[in-house]
């Protein structure tokens, strides 16, 4: 059995990530959510689930488990527009060197190669069906 999914440090408009896997189990109820049969992960919205308890009802062979799960935001998170300014910065000043690229022309000297035919004689006796027989 495995059930893990982040007890700390939850936001309001956060996402609530569960990893679970059960052994011998057939499907997973996460009740008022929805029903599935993957046995790997599921990802809620804080924000569409509506309520701090969600109840895990695994259903597995002549028997089930319960697990509640309490979600509890703890922080906010204060998503107003803001704009970055950075003092101090010359307009000279330059965070990379420049880099020059120079091309010199390259010569790929390669020596010819000669193939040498070998001539290729075959000795067979020659025969005919009658022969054969």
């Amino acid at each position: 059995m495995q059930l893990d999914y982040s007890r700390k440090y939850l936001f309001d408009k956060s996402y609530l990530v569960i990893s679970y896997k059960f052994k011998n189990a057939l499907w997973y109820n996460f009740k008022n959510l929805m029903k599935t049969t993957v046995k790997q992960t599921v990802v809620f919205d804080l924000n569409n689930i509506g309520t701090n308890n969600i109840t895990l009802i695994v259903y597995g062979f002549f028997q089930k488990k319960i697990y509640h799960i309490n979600v509890m935001p703890e922080k906010v998170l204060d998503t107003k527009s803001f704009k970055t300014i950075i003092l101090g910065i010359n307009q000279q000043t330059t965070f990379a060197a420049s880099i020059k690229l120079d091309r010199k022309s390259t010569l790929i000297n390669i020596q010819k190669r000669n193939v040498v035919k070998v001539k290729m004689e075959f000795n067979h006796s020659s025969y005919n069906q009658t022969d054969f027989i």
